[in-house]
């Protein structure tokens, strides 16, 4: 953005005005707005960030290439790859520089991993793992338990990154299979009062093969439990693990603990 400054526009579905005050106060100075459509029409904004409602991405992305701004959209970019894949045509056929807000990819301990993967460190890439289980609440997700507005759940919202991150370190995945399961109905707000019942996934599972030749599983969920019962069930809940094997043994004790040959 031009001089470096900061715009803010809350989505109009939910105008948080004590949200908008304060970050008029914490990132001052800025310019404060409910309507999107205000931003992309200012020639000093050169660049937007879309982090609203999944339902919201496709439309006001669309706006903001047409507007000629570049793109940082959070995940997932549309409902379906229908929609994403027509705003990705869009932003290319137009110049626009776009970018999906995987950010789990640059954190330095991936960072790092994705350095000895590639720089021939773990030798011959065989296998990747990753397994993300989390114990939350079984009340309603709001606009997030919903196809309509959140298009899926744990897969669109967390297994998405993994996803991502397996093939930045891996390369790129060449078929891939999978299961989601719905366990919970979530027909109460977390104040007691009735809504209608969860439509998207809280379990994740796929497996798949990497155009190298290597494999991976996926798995997530948010309602393992055991997490909360004074550590007990941690082993299975609560935790996230990833696991890249490959020919080689990495020695560098001080980064990564070892427990088998070619595993790091």
């Amino acid at each position: 953005m031009a001089q470096g400054r900061a715009c803010v526009s809350l989505s109009t579905r939910c105008p948080r005005d004590r949200l908008l005050e304060k970050r008029e106060k914490d990132w001052a100075p800025i310019r404060i707005t409910k309507d999107y459509k205000e931003l992309l029409a200012d020639p000093e904004v050169d660049a937007v960030i879309v982090a609203t409602p999944n339902d919201s991405h496709y439309q006001i992305c669309l706006d903001a290439i047409a507007a000629g701004k570049h793109i940082l959209a959070e995940k997932p970019l549309g409902l379906n790859a229908g929609e994403a894949i027509e705003m990705y045509q869009a932003a290319t056929a137009k110049g626009i520089k776009h970018m999906t807000a995987f950010t789990y990819r640059f954190a330095p301990s991936l960072r790092y991993l994705t350095h000895l993967a590639k720089s021939g460190e773990l030798g011959e890439l065989r296998h990747f793992r990753s397994q993300r289980f989390q114990d939350w609440p079984e009340t309603s997700w709001g606009w997030r338990q919903y196809k309509k507005t959140a298009g899926a759940g744990h897969i669109y919202d967390m297994t998405s990154h993994r996803f991502d991150f397996a093939q930045d370190i891996m390369g790129e995945i060449e078929s891939i299979t999978g299961s989601l399961a719905t366990f919970c109905p979530r027909t109460k707000n977390p104040d007691g009062t009735e809504c209608a019942p969860s439509e998207v996934d809280d379990w994740t599972a796929a497996i798949g093969r990497f155009k190298n030749g290597a494999t991976g599983v996926w798995e997530g969920s948010t309602v393992m439990k055991g997490y909360k019962f004074g550590g007990f069930g941690k082993e299975w809940a609560g935790k996230q693990l990833l696991v890249v094997f490959g020919s080689h043994f990495y020695t560098r004790n001080d980064h990564f603990t070892k427990t088998g040959s070619g595993q790091t």
